[in-house]
């Protein structure tokens, strides 16, 4: 049987095509942290992986991203992000949101730090298995598969204004919180939330030293109020 020379034009088309989305599947597949985990340099002035390789932080603040979107959204907004080249998404926990996430499922029981909101089961098909700490991890467990860190908060400034987290039920929570995330490889946490250091400085003293104790495994930065920087505190 021979070809014909359109046949076979036709042909290296199919191939160049077929070979082009491998290439890009295989581009997807690769992830920030094959090359180890987040360092800061010898000289602490960037960013790197254990293996030297420097690391661009190019983050987009998708602060509610927990508690707007659901299931189908969060694929959405994270593939959006990934085709456009963003490696972070920083976002809010948070705990003690009245409101609660989109699902009304609330993070804390009675707004209590040291009781997570946890149900057994996680299955999003069924509303009593899928809990507000499920809708998290899904996310968490998305951005990995697209490649993407979650810079996490597990505070904000105006939650730590309320009065109903101390020192003491801080540290518990940052604990709980630290033992649930530090096996996952795309983690970042981020102390504060839009709030002085030394505002409530208690309580992000208590989470820093709650999560360094439990997960050795991710960098902590510092989320400072609007025009004062990060390296202050």
């Amino acid at each position: 049987m021979s070809i014909s020379k359109t046949g076979l034009y036709l042909l290296s088309i199919v191939v160049l095509l077929i070979t082009g989305c491998n290439a890009h599947q295989s581009r997807q597949v690769q992830k920030p942290w094959d090359n180890g985990r987040l360092v800061v340099s010898e000289n602490g002035r960037f960013l790197q992986h254990e293996n030297g390789k420097p690391f661009f932080w190019l983050g987009d603040t998708g602060w509610l991203m927990f508690q707007r979107l659901n299931r189908d959204e969060v694929e959405t907004y994270l593939e959006n992000r990934r085709q456009k080249g963003f490696n972070v998404i920083q976002a809010i926990v948070p705990p003690g949101n009245p409101r609660g996430n989109i699902f009304q499922d609330r993070a804390l029981i009675g707004n209590d730090p040291t009781r997570p909101l946890i149900t057994p089961g996680n299955n999003p098909d069924d509303e009593a298995q899928y809990d507000y700490w499920d809708h998290v991890d899904y996310a968490v467990d998305k951005a990995a598969e697209k490649g993407i860190y979650i810079a996490m908060l597990p505070l904000w400034g105006g939650i730590a204004k309320r009065g109903n987290f101390t020192a003491e039920n801080t540290h518990v929570y940052g604990t709980w919180l630290a033992e649930r995330y530090r096996d996952k490889p795309n983690i970042i946490w981020i102390n504060g939330g839009d709030i002085r250091g030394d505002d409530h400085a208690e309580i992000w003293q208590a989470i820093g030293k709650a999560i360094h104790e439990t997960d050795t495994n991710h960098l902590m930065t510092f989320h400072p109020f609007g025009r004062t920087q990060s390296s202050t505190w």
